[in-house]
């Protein structure tokens, strides 16, 4: 119940500022929507046209195209594999052309790994749970909205309120709709768990923190829930199989 209560404080905030201003339009001038200049990829790359500056030994300027609202406490983005050598703490580079999970945390702007809790990762075979191709001819970002087109034919789209995020999955007609949830962190730790009594739903934990060596520990919780129920469910152990 307290997650739903949460969801519905989030749109009353919001519902609360658009009362304020519309009380006050007529002091504005016309509203023009500034967000059509903002380009999320800025500083996901070292070279034109998203780099911003990087060190040698970096990949841009530490930037994510993660969703998020101002404050909010989701950032829910695309995540890629490492580059040997290279230094890429939010956990996306716009030179790779392969995603492995969409996960819940990002921090843009940092010199030091954070985030990248509970990714998930869409499939139509077992066999593809360890990532996708992609191209980003395939790949739309904008303030709150990210969107791809995977190589194993399933379309993504992101999106997120100041306290959840949301995702569409368009699975390619005919083909199994497999869906990997990860419930720890690099550190090892954590536990998922499906909702007694209900077959769209599933709750967990993991444990984040070690934000530039510090180790400050904290346990993150979620509550997920699908449109469709589950047909069959997998437990597993390691990093390939944790769903």
């Amino acid at each position: 119940m307290n997650f739903f209560y949460l969801c519905g404080a989030a749109f009353l905030t919001f519902n609360m500022v658009g009362s304020v201003l519309a009380s006050t339009s007529d002091l504005l001038p016309k509203e023009i929507p500034l967000t059509q200049y903002v380009d999320p990829m800025i500083g996901t790359d070292r070279t034109p046209p998203f780099d911003s500056g990087s060190q040698e030994d970096s990949l841009g300027g530490f930037t994510t195209p993660a969703v998020q609202l101002p404050f909010g406490m989701v950032q829910w983005g695309p995540d890629t594999p490492g580059v040997p050598g290279k230094w890429s703490p939010p956990g996306y580079h716009y030179s790779q052309n392969r995603i492995t999970g969409f996960s819940m945390t990002h921090v843009s702007g940092v010199g030091c790994d954070a985030g990248g809790a509970f990714p998930i990762f869409p499939a139509t075979e077992e066999g593809q749970l360890g990532g996708s191709s992609f191209s980003h001819e395939n790949e739309t970002a904008k303030p709150g909205y990210y969107k791809v087109l995977l190589d194993n034919g399933v379309n993504v789209e992101l999106t997120a309120t100041l306290r959840t995020g949301a995702t569409r999955l368009t699975y390619p007609a005919g083909k199994p709709a497999i869906l990997k949830i990860i419930g720890k962190t690099n550190r090892g730790v954590g536990n998922i768990t499906t909702v007694e009594g209900d077959e769209k739903a599933l709750s967990g934990w993991t444990m984040g923190g070690d934000f530039c060596n510090n180790r400050q520990y904290y346990k993150l919780y979620f509550y997920a829930r699908l449109d469709q129920p589950f047909t069959s469910k997998i437990d597993g152990n390691t990093a390939d199989s944790n769903v």
